[in-house]
């Protein structure tokens, strides 16, 4: 993971993830609300930079990388948050 930030609207995780043709590409990926989130279990501790995590996500209608969080897993397969 690349950088983690707090906005107003909700988490946005900037991430390299491969292309369909394997390069790295940078994702943006909305989380939702904060409060939401912090019920749910996140926080800015929660993922560190440098930290490898999978993600699922809804995608963006338009085709640009990014999309909704919908889960994330740490590298070892513990899920983060609920």
């Amino acid at each position: 993971m690349s950088r983690l930030a707090l906005g107003i609207l909700g988490w946005l995780v900037a991430s390299l993830l491969p292309n369909a043709s394997g390069v790295m590409a940078e994702w943006d990926v909305e989380g939702g609300t904060p409060g939401n989130l912090r019920r749910t279990g996140w926080s800015r501790e929660v993922v560190k930079r440098g930290d490898k995590i999978s993600v699922v996500i809804h995608p963006l209608k338009n085709g640009t990388t990014g999309g909704m969080l919908v889960r994330a897993n740490r590298g070892d397969g513990t899920q983060i948050g609920t």
